[in-house]
């Protein structure tokens, strides 16, 4: 067969238009770079049933053989639609780079193992081995330092909605990965599906399943973030991040 097929369109979680726009721009890539692709794979929320059509992008790495600067200087974006926002957000990486991406950045190397679909070529993040120590080492210092910006950040937001917003929407899809992974190293495989995974992080590591709620409506626009209620999102997003710190500090003493 066919290295260079492409499959497992279906198991994607989009709906069937931007599926085929994700089919369409992996056959460009193909045609532009056939025997340079090692493989092709979506990861994150587009494999899951929790893609949400108002604030998800389709995320998809592509691992190059090789891959040197002048590869990047011709590389194919999605058609035409770059500049009007495509849901598509292509990563490219060497094959080399993406093996000792586990050591260095164990869980951005963990989330892609957990939630991907190779749909061209071999599945390269199978076979990815993650040491548990360099996980957790990661997660303490990713939770650590959000815990030390967060004040700071709210200081220079202002209470202004709009900026609240953004640091918000961005602050949960951080909150997610790292309950995730503390899920797993304390031996409770993480629920692939968000309710249930929120659900599971209020019981198992005891953070505010309301305030998630919260965040997750903020993140998709269905709560609007007000000088009247930016100081209590944030201070329930503050209160996660101590509970995440302590549980990844137990872990690790």
């Amino acid at each position: 067969m066919d290295t260079m097929t492409i499959t497992n369109i279906d198991k994607l979680g989009v709906p069937a238009a931007l599926a085929a726009e994700v089919q369409a721009y992996c056959s460009e890539l193909i045609r532009a770079y056939r025997g340079q692709i090692s493989s092709i794979t979506v990861i994150g929320s587009a494999v899951t049933t929790d893609f949400s059509g108002a604030s998800s992008d389709v995320n998809i790495l592509v691992v190059f053989t090789e891959l040197e600067l002048e590869d990047l200087a011709t590389v194919v974006w999605p058609r035409g639609s770059w500049l009007r926002r495509s849901r598509l957000s292509p990563r490219f990486i060497s094959r080399r780079n993406l093996e000792s991406a586990a050591r260095f950045f164990p869980l951005d190397a963990w989330m892609m193992k957990e939630q991907h679909v190779t749909i061209v070529g071999a599945d390269l993040l199978a076979s990815i081995a993650i040491e548990r120590h360099d996980l957790l080492w990661q997660v303490t210092h990713e939770v650590k330092g959000l815990r030390m910006r967060l004040k700071q950040q709210y200081v220079r937001s202002r209470g202004e909605g709009e900026v609240v917003r953004r640091i918000l929407s961005s602050h949960f899809t951080t909150l997610l990965c790292l309950a995730r992974a503390l899920l797993f190293l304390r031996n409770t495989p993480p629920h692939a599906a968000l309710d249930q995974m929120i659900a599971q992080a209020a019981n198992v590591l005891c953070i505010d399943a309301a305030c998630m709620a919260d965040l997750r409506n903020v993140k998709e626009g269905a709560l609007r973030v007000s000088r009247a209620n930016a100081a209590r999102l944030f201070i329930g997003l503050l209160h996660i991040v101590r509970r995440l710190d302590d549980m990844a500090t137990e872990l690790s003493l």
